[in-house]
């Protein structure tokens, strides 16, 4: 396979968010717009300017949010590239308006995600995987056969993945954008509900960084 070399230097110009948690009353289309407005916004850069968009999205929402969501700041003509790779998606569009930059094929590009997760335990396989039979179509149960199997692998103690917990939260708390911003020490981690045996209600949100 031939390997392609990175050619021009890239940089960020411009970022935006829209804050973390549940809005109910917002289309998922209206929270990346408004993230996208707040990026071009500290770029300096006017949206007819973009040359193409990659959105990162995993959800129930429809075919081409992408399009739904710029449509609301004016269709260009420009291409509009949705991307799912699971909780990679908005990564890989980063990574994929990277490469489009310093191909040269580009000299600018609009990375962008958003995301509207369901309540409750999210089913991560087809309808007919036999998975959805033995309770592992859900995402808490594979992290959890995970942490056990690098729990007996290495040793590592039931309070490492909670001290991950505790360093993420007091980083939460700082955030203006983060959705949760309690703290909680060690102890309070570990003696929380049981969710997924060894993952724990307070652990839930660290399960994907360990």
């Amino acid at each position: 396979m031939a390997q392609f070399r990175p050619g021009r230097e890239v940089m960020v110009v411009g970022v935006g968010l829209h804050p973390f948690g549940r809005f109910p009353e917002k289309s998922l289309s209206d929270l990346a717009r408004d993230a996208v407005v707040e990026a071009l916004k500290d770029s300096g850069v006017p949206w007819q300017a973009i040359p193409v968009a990659y959105f990162g999205h995993v959800y129930y929402q429809g075919m081409s949010v992408g399009e739904t969501t710029l449509a609301q700041l004016g269709l260009t003509g420009v291409p509009i590239i949705n991307v799912e790779n699971a909780c990679s998606s908005g990564s890989t569009a980063f990574w994929q308006a990277y490469w489009g930059i310093t191909s040269g094929v580009f000299d600018m590009a609009l990375a962008f995600g958003a995301e509207k997760v369901p309540g409750g335990p999210v089913s991560v396989t087809a309808d007919d995987s036999p998975a959805r039979f033995i309770g592992g179509d859900h995402m808490m149960a594979g992290y959890a056969l995970r942490m056990t199997r690098y729990m007996e692998d290495t040793g590592a103690p039931a309070s490492a993945l909670a001290q991950v917990t505790v360093k993420a939260r007091q980083n939460a708390a700082l955030n203006p954008y983060a959705h949760r911003k309690e703290t909680y020490s060690v102890e309070e981690v570990l003696n929380s509900r049981m969710i997924a045996d060894p993952l724990t209600l307070y652990k839930i949100a660290a399960a994907a960084k360990a």
